[in-house]
This record gives C-alpha cells, sequence and structure tokens, in this order.
C-alpha cells in the first residue's frame, strides 16, 4: 500500500523523492516511467486491477476498437521505453509501412502510395497497454496500485501536497500527475482546495463505433491496411486493421446514428454504405470471430489548465486535459509527446517553478491536434461553432490536397507527414503545395 511519507517537505517541486501518477492508461503509463528517471520513488495509482493481460479495461471502454500509432507518437514512446520495440515485435505485431501498405480512400478518392519514412507496428490497443504495463513493472522504483480509488488532493490552492484515498489514507508526494483521462475530477478538486477550475471547449463528435474481429481471407489484396474516410456528413466511415493475433480488427464509424449496428448482419449492412466497396468486398471471405462491441463518443472536450494558476505540486497531462475525437487517431501521440517534454523539462530544470510553465508549453502539442479536429469535425452543418477564416481556408487546402492527391505522390505523403505529426498543418500553404494544386 502507499506509504504516507513523502519528502520533508511535500509539495515542493524542487524534491524529487516521491511521485504519484494518478491513471494507468498510455499517459499514466508513460508519465510514471519518465518520473521513474527522476525521482526516488513513483506511485501509480488506478481503479481498475491492473494486470498484463491483454484485455479492455473497464477505464479504457474503446479498447476493442481500431487504435492507430502514429510515426511521431511511437518515436516519443520508445524514447521512454527503448525495450518496448523488442516486445511488441514479440508479441506479433504488424510492422508497415503506410506509404505503401495502407489504401485509403478519402474526399471520394482514393490517396496515391509513397514510400514512408519507417515502418509502424499494428496491434491492438489491450495488447499495447499490457506491454508498456510490463515494461513500468520491471522498474525497481516503481509501485503500482490497482483497485484503489483517489478521492481528493491533499493541499491548498497554492499547493498540492498528495491525495486521500477511500478509505481515508492520506498519500503524500512531492508531485502529483493527474493522468486519470476524460474523467478527470481535478477541476473540482481544485475548487475544493479553495482553487479555480478551468475554462472548458468542446467540439461536438456524436460519433459511434462498433467493432468485430474477423478472420482473414485466403484471398490477397493490394493492401494491407484499408481506410474508408466520409464522403460527405451524413456518410460512415471504416477501417480493416491487422492485429498480433494474424486475424483483423475491423471498426465501423457513423455520425448521429440512431442505433450503431450490432449484429454481424448489421454490421456488414452498415459496411455496403460505405463510399467505397472494398471493405464490403474483403469481408466477402471473412469469418467474425468475436460479437460486435459498439462504443459512442459525444464531444470532444479541452481543458485550458495552461490559462490557470495551477497550484505548485500538480500537473495534468493526456485525456484530463483534452480528449479528441477519437477517429482521427490522436490520442495516444499527444499523451507521447507530453512525457517526452516531461522527461526534458525535468532534465534541464533546477529550479521549483517548472510546473507551471510545463503546462502551458504542452498546450502547443495540444493546439496542434485540436486544430485539426476543429478544421475536419467543423465541416459538418450539424456542429455549431464559429468558422474562423483559419479554419476555412485549412478547410479548403485539406480538401484540395486529399483530391488532388488521388494522383500526386508527394501531396499524399505530405498529407501524411501531417497526420503522424511529423509536419506542421500549415505546410499545406507552402508554394510548392499550391503550384500543385493549381497545375
Amino acid at each position: 500500500m502507499c506509504r504516507i511519507e513523502g519528502s520533508m517537505n511535500p509539495g515542493a517541486s524542487d524534491q524529487r523523492e516521491h511521485a504519484i501518477v494518478i491513471g494507468g492508461s498510455i499517459a499514466g503509463l508513460l508519465a510514471a516511467g519518465v518520473l521513474a528517471k527522476h525521482y526516488s520513488k513513483v506511485t501509480l495509482i488506478d481503479a481498475d486491477a491492473l494486470s498484463n493481460i491483454n484485455a479492455a479495461r473497464k477505464g479504457v471502454p474503446q479498447g476493442n476498437h481500431v487504435h492507430g500509432v502514429l510515426r511521431k507518437g511511437w518515436q516519443q514512446m520508445l524514447s521512454v521505453f527503448p525495450n518496448l520495440e523488442k516486445k511488441v515485435s514479440d508479441a506479433g505485431a504488424v510492422w508497415l509501412d503506410v506509404g505503401t501498405e495502407i489504401k485509403w480512400h478519402y474526399f471520394g478518392v482514393e490517396r496515391a502510395t509513397f514510400e514512408s519514412k519507417g515502418r509502424t507496428p499494428f496491434l491492438g490497443r489491450p495488447t499495447l497497454e499490457s506491454l508498456i504495463f510490463q515494461e513500468l513493472e520491471e522498474l525497481k522504483n516503481v509501485e503500482c496500485l490497482s483497485a484503489t480509488f483517489v478521492e481528493e488532493y491533499v493541499g491548498t490552492a497554492d499547493t498540492v501536497q498528495g491525495v486521500k484515498l477511500r478509505g481515508g489514507q492520506e498519500c503524500m508526494a512531492d508531485l502529483v500527475v493527474d493522468a486519470s483521462g476524460r474523467g478527470s475530477r481535478t477541476p473540482k478538486w481544485l475548487e475544493k482546495l479553495g482553487g479555480e477550475a478551468p475554462e472548458e471547449l468542446s467540439i461536438p463528435a456524436s460519433v459511434s463505433y462498433a467493432s468485430c474481429e474477423f478472420t482473414q481471407p485466403k484471398q490477397k489484396f493490394d493492401w494491407r491496411v484499408l481506410y474508408i474516410s466520409p464522403q460527405d456528413a451524413a456518410g460512415g466511415a471504416g477501417v480493416i486493421f491487422p492485429t498480433e493475433n494474424g486475424n483483423w480488427l475491423v471498426t465501423l464509424t457513423g455520425r448521429n446514428l440512431a442505433q450503431p449496428p450490432r449484429t454481424h448482419e448489421a454490421f456488414i449492412e452498415f459496411a455496403k454504405s460505405l463510399p467505397s466497396d472494398a471493405m464490403v468486398h474483403a469481408l466477402k471471405g471473412a469469418e467474425p470471430l468475436s460479437e460486435v462491441r459498439t462504443y459512442r463518443f459525444a464531444k470532444s472536450l479541452r481543458r485550458l489548465y495552461e490559462k490557470v494558476e495551477m497550484p505548485a505540486g500538480l500537473v495534468v497531462v493526456g485525456d484530463a486535459v483534452c480528449s479528441f475525437n477519437p477517429v482521427f487517431g490522436q490520442g495516444m501521440t499527444v499523451c507521447a509527446m507530453e512525457a517526452t517534454h516531461l522527461d526534458n523539462t525535468l532534465e534541464a530544470s533546477t529550479g521549483g517553478d517548472w510546473q507551471k510553465s510545463f503546462q502551458k508549453e504542452i498546450s502547443r502539442y495540444v493546439n496542434v491536434a485540436w486544430e485539426m479536429i476543429e478544421v475536419e469535425d467543423l465541416r459538418y452543418p450539424d456542429v455549431h461553432g464559429l468558422r474562423s477564416l483559419k479554419v476555412k481556408l485549412m478547410q479548403a487546402f485539406t480538401s484540395a490536397v486529399c483530391r488532388k492527391s488521388e494522383k500526386d505522390a508527394y501531396l499524399s505523403h505530405l498529407f501524411d507527414e501531417i497526420v503522424h505529426f511529423e509536419t506542421p498543418p500549415t505546410a499545406l500553404m507552402r508554394l510548392k503545395v499550391l503550384l500543385r494544386l493549381c497545375c
């Protein structure tokens, strides 16, 4: 159980004896891995029964659905856990060049193929999370408290000194990291301490997910991953994704659905409504191996902690700061970038005020992903919100580039680099891009 003692001055940000991480999902696991390099002891606390079993947890309801690891995110994960690449390979991950081995239908066209910068692993979210957890368990200065509930922070509006667990025990620390996800209670806990809760922004998504595991058919295709994006506001999307067990994980999504498909028959019927018949054709030779699992995502939610006077001894990361529409696959990558920024900050910091600046600094990673979501989700007429001139311009450039990328490998490659956080979205406005769009 978590020991009560911390440093002589718990909550003081220049002390590095004990750190607590709330939340054992990807953000929390990566944060704990970073903190283990800089603190004598790290305690990871999660309400779920953490283990290395490859099964979706209650705290990760989206775990049964397709999760892609973007190249930037994967490289950042490896900077925290260098041995993760071997573990992933040993687990059977499928390594692919997303430039040549993904068939992507977008804006009614099929994007041209190209050689990408490297291969990325394809495997189920539960397996990836369990492998990262194994990496964390191997660290001698990390203690994991499963099935343990945090009730509130201990401290004042100026300094967080630890947490109070269900049952009344107080666990003191020099730093508390909230990585508890979208349902984070930090806003309420800050107010309880006399502090300020952050302003919240949201963008409606109203996305329903339906996923099912299938056998891979004997028939060969000219792709390893199939991704079909909506062609219009009322359209659905779908992806076929190879997993570490040699099967396919197939996920279908739709906006504002009264009822997502819940049976195998309804699943196939929904696939027939996609703007390409490639998925239905592929599934003809595949057999379902699981029930159809569903999930709903109402809205992207962002908490503006960078504008709040945060107490010393506390930082917030991952979905607790911003949970993105999962259709875009950005969440794990943003978490990984925040984790490596935490590592770099702790490596360079000698003072006691790094936490407040850190909260502001990681907002730049959130900004990039949030602006991408604004561009895409504000295309839908049912989403109410101000379309700024910047959003309108980026919408026009994105759609033009995607349509042109059917025959232009350079534009297809550029768009891929933006998606993978390797190039800023503003690259769409380069003169070279404009000239190609005009040709």
